[in-house]
């Protein structure tokens, strides 16, 4: 028994402990009482109690059903607690004329989870014959400075006259009683009128107590009124396009666009911002921007009329090394009802201007003679760009050939510098050039230094040309190779020397330092005798020259190798021819070889078999007669693709049907070569045979 008891006590324990790690919901929810009486046409306050005693904050809403209930005013209504809070909740009795009877009204608290409580509530409206103040329209909203009028009746339920005097206890300056005295006689009534105006900064739910006063009796009624005034300041709040930051930005029309916007570092734009007053209260705004520096206001205060709209703007000055997205708060708030807008502004900053330059270099300049620099220059940017050039120099020595460049975007230019021949570099000297845009917005730095150097530096130029031997009246063309080992870009005139009768083609060519240059000059020999003659191959540059002298041979009749080279190129088809042939005569020789040795080894087993039996050397004979040598495909293939080779090769000088009447031809006339080919198997077969003997 024990162990069952056991098990109850701890199971009992972890359920009383285990809401206590979770979170929960829960309060408690109290009335002064359960039963109330009171007089129709009275208002009359009840309270309710609610206290969060769960662990969470919760939202709450409280509503009152059942008959009679559209009687009761619940203020407020919805409120929120955290947990430990407590908040009390006013209810409105106000029954009217005839509405004398027993009610029974169920007052239900919910929370926002879902989590509910009823509380019952008696509720006896008896008729009273004590002298009353009735309010008939006691709940009023409105939006500001609008007037709110209230409706009260007054009745003397006294014996002798009666004097009464009206008051607010709050906002009685706004205030306006339609007769304030006022004098009855015993049991006579009449209607009060109440008119509220308020300032238009006035807002929320107010509760205010009008009183009446009986001067004889000393006796005093009050009754609430709820002054519900909304906040009617609406406004929006917009920004539009972007504009050149300039005095006539007014004169430009808004044009609403999203939030988001690209300008380029070095730009100074502005942005439009408008505010519209929905409200028909005029209000006083006032700015303020969260962001980086480069973005500030431009008037960051408006005075705007009911249903006016104004305009201001944000002047952007995003600097060089700002590239990437940013966010700007821009908050507007009024003065009257304290309302705030916010909106949310992305600004990408591109990298949209920029150059490029060289880097430092040093150029080589040559003495007393005049040349040009030439320096890269490249707009990296996004728009057409005017860009000024600069030369910063200690001595006025040099001088840009044009001091301004346009480039479109991504477009790349060469800019020269002149230098004077009247002016000898004795030593080295650096120069500073500066490219720049409009408003430098972007620039690019680069220097150039100036080393004086001899002519024979400038150009050094090597000639690289071999001897040549030609046939008496023929054309040729004599190879060569021009080295500049110079120190500066040079175009060199390449011409020749040689005696009467040869003639050659005058060329010129550009080459940078270090740079090398094959070439070929036109040579004709026509009228010339056999013999060897000089030929001096010259390269010019300004008031210098290098040359290069070889030896032209002229021949009456060509060497041999000439000859037997010539030969092998015009009979190259029938070479193909004999080397295809001879390699399918080695193959054929393999496959015939194979088919001697299974004879062979056959006439042996039948000479060896002679003695034996007949029947068993006929059975051997057939064995050996079924046996079939082997035949390898290799060599088919390898025969078969050196065909095809060879009329591939054929066909880059002859159509395909020169190429069969050529297959045709040499078949026909040259019959000898096969006959040959015989001859050459019989000699490859007797050798191999001969080889395997021994």
């Amino acid at each position: 028994m024990s162990r069952p008891i056991h098990f109850t006590f701890f199971l009992t324990v972890f359920l009383l402990l285990l809401p206590a790690g979770f979170a929960a919901e829960d309060f408690v929810a109290g009335m002064s009482s359960s039963a109330l009486s009171f007089c129709t046409l009275s208002t009359v306050e009840d309270v309710l109690t609610v206290s969060n005693t769960g662990n969470l904050y919760s939202e709450y809403k409280v509503s009152a059903h059942g008959r009679g209930s559209e009687y009761i005013t619940i203020l407020p209504s919805t409120f929120s607690l955290m947990p430990g809070e407590s908040a009390e909740l006013v209810f409105y009795y106000h029954f009217p004329a005839g509405s004398q009877d027993t009610y029974d009204v169920e007052v239900l608290i919910e929370t926002g989870f879902g989590l509910q409580k009823k509380l019952t509530k008696t509720l006896q409206a008896h008729l009273c014959n004590n002298n009353v103040l009735l309010a008939h329209n006691f709940n009023q909203s409105a939006c500001p400075c609008l007037p709110m009028n209230y409706d009260f009746t007054i009745k003397n339920t006294g014996t002798v006259p009666e004097t009464y005097v009206f008051s607010l206890d709050e906002f009685s300056s706004y205030a306006n009683v339609s007769a304030n005295p006022l004098v009855l006689s015993p049991g006579e009534e009449s209607q009060v009128q109440l008119q509220m105006n308020l300032d238009c900064s006035i807002y929320g739910t107010h509760i205010v107590y009008f009183s009446s006063h009986a001067q004889s009796s000393g006796i005093s009624s009050s009754v609430p009124l709820l002054l519900d005034i909304d906040k009617c300041y609406d406004y929006a709040l917009s920004t539009g396009k972007l504009l050149e930051n300039t005095d006539e930005r007014y004169d430009e029309a808004y044009s609403f666009e999203s939030s988001s916007y690209s300008v380029c570092a070095g730009d100074h734009k502005s942005l439009q911002i408008e505010l519209d007053n929905y409200g028909y209260v005029g209000n006083n705004f006032r700015y303020t921007l969260e962001g980086p520096q480069w973005a500030s206001l431009y008037g960051d205060t408006l005075q705007l009329d009911g249903y006016e709209k104004g305009y201001s703007f944000i002047d952007l000055n995003p600097p060089q090394g700002t590239e990437g997205e940013h966010t700007l708060v821009l908050t507007a708030q009024s003065q009257r009802g304290k309302q705030g807008e916010q909106q949310a502004i992305t600004v990408k900053v591109n990298d949209c201007y920029g150059l490029a330059m060289e880097p430092l270099i040093r150029e080589p300049v040559c003495l007393n003679t005049e040349q040009e620099v030439a320096a890269q220059l490249s707009n990296i940017g996004l728009f057409e760009e005017e860009i000024t050039l600069e030369i910063f120099q200690p001595k006025n020595i040099l001088a840009l050939r044009t001091p301004t460049l346009t480039l479109d975007a991504g477009e790349s230019a060469e800019f020269f510098i002149d230098v004077p021949p009247s002016y000898n570099f004795s030593e080295q000297y650096w120069f500073q050039l500066r490219a720049s845009v409009a408003n430098n917005r972007t620039e690019a730095l680069s220097s150039v230094g100036f080393d004086p150097i001899s002519l024979d530096e400038c150009y050094q130029v090597f000639i690289e040309a071999q001897d040549i031997s030609v046939l008496v009246n023929e054309s040729w063309d004599i190879p060569f190779t021009i080295i500049h080992e110079g120190s500066k870009p040079t175009t060199y005139r390449i011409d020749a020397e040689a005696d009467a009768g040869v003639h050659f083609d005058t060329i010129n060519i550009t080459l940078l330092p270090g740079e090398r240059s094959s070439q070929l000059l036109s040579l004709s020999t026509h009228n010339l005798t056999s013999g060897n003659y000089p030929v001096r191959i010259r390269a010019a540059a300004d008031s210098i020259a290098y040359q290069h002298t070889i030896t032209l041979s002229i021949r009456d009749s060509p060497h041999f190798l000439q000859v037997f080279a010539q030969g092998l190129n015009y009979y190259r088809y029938w070479v193909y021819g004999g080397i295809v042939l001879a390699i399918l005569v080695v193959l054929f020789a393999f496959i015939i070889r194979e088919r001697v040795r299974s004879w062979k080894i056959k006439r042996l087993i039948m000479k060896t078999l002679k003695e034996e039996k007949k029947k068993k050397a006929s059975k051997a004979a057939k064995k050996v007669k079924g046996q079939k040598p082997a035949i390898s495909l290799l060599p088919i293939a390898i025969a078969a693709l050196l065909i095809i080779v060879v009329v591939l090769l054929s066909l880059f000088s002859m159509r395909l049907w020169e190429v069969v009447l050529f297959v045709l031809s040499f078949i026909l006339e040259y019959i000898w070569y096969i006959i040959v080919g015989f001859i050459l198997l019989w000699v490859i077969i007797s050798v191999l045979n001969r080889m395997e003997k021994k």
